[in-house]
């Protein structure tokens, strides 16, 4: 039978220390609120269409660029909708980030590529932007909701995030892993140096992330340059073999590159939440050793819950000591001795003193033995002792741990 684990060595109420107090407030036709000088405002995109997706703006209060991102404009793609919503909450020191980050949200529900209901012609959102050889009009109701912001807001940069099905380097009919960029002296200066820093953390050669040149026409990024004069590129990560985790931690790198390099941003790249929720905040384990659907099972159980927020987490993040922000950590099933090879020294130490410091944790079956004190892995941040052998049962006989007898009436 499954094993399952949850220790809580704090109250709920004493939430983790955080690194900044913000107050948000509202964009659009309502009152800002603002900490020092910094401004955060939100609205929807699309309002009163089906289509309606929200809008988020952080304006420093100080002269500096524009940067547009934008994150879930092909709806199987969840890493950048889900990285572009980290993101919105790193606090910048000059200029404006506006951040859509789930552009084709009912496609990101539905895990479809295309808008969902619309004919051949228009399903693909990153095919409705103006071309080259066109005028600067968009087709369909979202594509031209968001062009139309866009054009408002005259961004010195715009962002797109997705990802591809497999590594470019591997197989060339993928973008997967792979910066597609505009000519440009601005783009030049920061594109090498995204490359090494993502791909620092890639031991594999044809795994690392390429430059691509030049997005296809029709796309927001080279609608955006050629009709707005923006610097633009297309971050891809890839979804094979790679944990979610892994691919929004690849997108949060590249453009806290870019960022740095704008002199926006100070030191935010490991921030995954907003800095003063008084929601529940979960990070889910998703990286080595986690076997399965549990993560993804773990999304729907938290998905139409209120006051949660939920962020995937891997192997890096916890050494980097992401979990500081979150109140429960929770371990899914696979195996785990995997997961605890996985976290290595620093990854055990991590989790060992999050939950010293207060932090709740959920093992479930896998986590549940990772959490345990009788093995040389184990974290024993719980004094319980897992059961591993074969034993002789009544009139049945030999059975192993994972015998289940019959059902209660």
């Amino acid at each position: 039978m499954a094993s399952f684990l949850l220790a809580w060595p704090a109250i709920l109420q004493n939430y983790r220390t955080m690194h900044r107090i913000m107050v948000m407030g509202l964009w659009v036709g309502l009152t800002l609120t603002s900490l020092a000088v910094e401004k955060l405002s939100s609205g929807l995109l699309a309002k009163g269409t089906k289509w309606e997706t929200p809008i988020f703006q952080r304006d420093s209060g100080v002269a500096g660029p524009t940067v547009f991102i934008t994150g879930g404009v092909h709806g199987n793609e969840p890493a950048g909708a889900r990285a572009a919503e980290q993101i919105r909450h790193w606090p910048i020191k000059k200029g404006r980030i506006i951040v859509v980050p789930r552009v084709n949200n009912l496609g990101l529900l539905d895990n479809i590529r295309f808008l969902p209901g619309e004919p051949p012609q228009l399903r693909d959102l990153n095919r409705q932007f103006p071309k080259t050889k066109a005028q600067a009009v968009a087709k369909g109701v979202l594509a031209m909701a968001l062009w139309e912001h866009i054009g408002k807001q005259k961004p010195d940069w715009l962002i797109d995030l997705h990802e591809g099905i497999d590594f470019h380097q591997i197989n060339s009919k993928s973008v997967g892993s792979s910066i597609i960029d505009v000519k440009g002296k601005a783009a030049n200066a920061v594109v090498p140096q995204m490359l090494k820093v993502v791909n620092a953390g890639i031991p594999d050669p044809k795994k690392k992330l390429v430059r691509l040149r030049y997005p296809v026409d029709g796309s927001l990024a080279r609608a955006a340059h050629e009709k707005l004069k923006a610097t633009t590129m297309i971050l891809e990560t890839t979804s094979k073999s790679q944990p979610l985790s892994k691919r929004v931690r690849q997108h949060r790198q590249m453009v806290h590159v870019l960022l740095s390099h704008l002199n926006m941003v100070g030191s935010s790249q490991r921030i995954m939440l907003p800095a003063n929720t008084t929601a529940l905040r979960v990070a889910v384990y998703d990286a080595g050793g986690v076997g399965g659907n549990g993560p993804r099972n773990l999304d729907r159980v938290f998905r139409n819950m209120k006051n949660v927020v939920v962020r995937r987490v891997g192997v890096e993040d916890i050494g980097d000591g992401v979990l500081d922000q979150f109140n429960l950590a929770i371990f899914p099933g696979g195996s785990g001795s995997k997961q605890a090879a996985a976290l290595q020294p620093v990854g055990r130490e991590a989790v060992q003193k999050f939950v010293k410091e207060g932090g709740g944790f959920v093992g479930i079956c896998a986590g549940a033995y990772l959490a345990a004190a009788n093995y040389k892995w184990s974290l024993a941040i719980s004094n319980h002792k897992t059961y591993c052998e074969t034993i002789d049962l009544p009139e049945i006989g030999k059975k192993s741990m994972w015998f289940r007898g019959a059902s209660a009436p």
